[in-house]
């Protein structure tokens, strides 16, 4: 899913910052938009758990 990916790619990024450690990403104005934000924001996330 694409906007799964988007998500994904936005909290790599902000990581990949010096001094950050954690983020949170939001996800608004989509139909999947819990479905996603739930997603990309657990700590262990496995190609199962993606799309349910």
């Amino acid at each position: 899913m694409f906007a799964l990916k988007i998500a994904r790619d936005i909290k790599e990024g902000l990581l990949r910052i010096e001094g950050v450690s954690e983020a949170t990403v939001t996800l608004t104005g989509h139909f999947l938009a819990d479905h996603v934000t739930g997603i990309v924001n657990r700590k262990a996330l496995s190609e199962s758990q993606e799309i349910s």
